[in-house]
């Protein structure tokens, strides 16, 4: 890891560790992705809260170059069912071209268009527009996100499997970047105690260079620190030669609103 790697986790720490305003909390088995690790569940912010969300992941391996990413985002629940979202992504990497697409801002909506059934999963949808704001970025880039999220026991638990599938469209590939870009992820999720979930997860990512692909196996854990405050930490193997070896992540979620 490069110096300014632990520096910057060390700015984003402070900056959200800030005092805010008081909130009633967000339920704590609520997942999204990197928060700390890829899966996420088809639940929206509650209406009428704001989340505010940091998260660094730093990802080494010995075939490629190692890559840091910090990941501020907010999210708002402006309906029932639904959430609006914005988000970047910075990279700090050993290769230029693991950089690419750095600072690029995200803007989208989650739709939980299907309820969770006795026997039927919840169903949600995840719409975003890249803007092209990041380095060496060009033309405006979409993602769509498909999941699916079922409890599995009626037990405090709440034991759930999740399924996600993540599309990225690249309208202006460059050279040797792939157009169509797909992304795979398999979860469980496990409440140990009642302010501390478990999550695994297995993912395979189709990589923006052609002809490259990485798949993770994931554990990660999220701590209800206070009313308004979880944090996160999630670490993961590389399986395959392209994969990266390790993959470890931090992460931080406040909610405001009444």
């Amino acid at each position: 890891m490069t110096a300014a790697r632990p520096a910057a986790l060390a700015v984003v720490l402070a900056a959200l560790l800030c005092p805010v305003a008081p909130a009633s909390a967000q339920a704590i088995h609520n997942l999204e992705r990197n928060l700390p690790v890829e899966v996420q569940d088809t639940s929206p912010t509650d209406t009428g809260k704001v989340q505010l969300q940091g998260a660094a992941v730093n990802e080494t391996s010995n075939e490629s170059s190692d890559r840091f990413t910090l990941q501020p985002s907010v999210q708002w629940g402006f309906a029932e069912n639904a959430h609006f979202l914005a988000y970047s992504q910075f990279y700090i990497a050993d290769d230029d071209s693991a950089e690419t697409g750095s600072g690029d801002v995200f803007v989208g909506m989650l739709y939980n268009f299907l309820a969770e059934g006795h026997y039927s999963p919840g169903l949600a949808v995840q719409g975003e527009l890249v803007a092209p704001t990041g380095k060496d970025s060009e033309g405006l880039d979409t993602a769509l996100t498909f999941i699916a999220s079922k409890q599995i026991t009626t037990e405090p638990t709440e034991d759930r499997l999740h399924f996600n599938v993540r599309w990225d469209h690249n309208s202006e590939p460059g050279t040797d970047e792939r157009a169509d870009r797909f992304e795979y992820v398999f979860g469980y999720s496990r409440k140990v105690t009642d302010k501390a979930v478990l999550v695994l997860d297995f993912f395979r990512r189709e990589e923006l260079t052609e002809d490259q692909e990485s798949n993770m196996l994931e554990v990660g854990i999220l701590y209800q620190l206070s009313q308004r405050t979880v944090i996160g930490a999630g670490l993961g193997t590389g399986i395959g030669d392209e994969s990266p070896d390790t993959r470890f992540s931090v992460s931080l979620q406040f909610t405001l609103g009444s």
